[in-house]
């Protein structure tokens, strides 16, 4: 993996919905497929609002689509650590 530095949570959703789209894009157009791992939580809102905006305009078809939404997390004894909201 490459990171790549961005100038704010705007450009970090735009990079991330791009990258996205093409990934599905490219799969749904090879006739693949696709599955994703979706984080879940206010950051990932607007890179979710972008993709879906970028899909729709596209009419891409998400009938081989399927998604995995991540909501916990693992803590280095393999157990999922207590949640940090009130």
């Amino acid at each position: 993996m490459r990171w790549v530095p961005v100038r704010d949570y705007e450009a970090m959703s735009r990079l991330a919905a791009d990258r996205l789209f093409d990934v599905i894009w490219n799969r749904v157009e090879a006739g693949a497929d696709v599955s994703l791992g979706l984080a879940t939580g206010r950051t990932m809102v607007r890179l979710y609002e972008l993709l879906a905006g970028r899909l729709n305009q596209a009419a891409v078809d998400l009938s081989r689509l399927v998604t995995f939404n991540l909501d916990e997390y693992v803590g280095p004894d393999g157990g999922v650590w207590p949640s940090t909201t009130p």
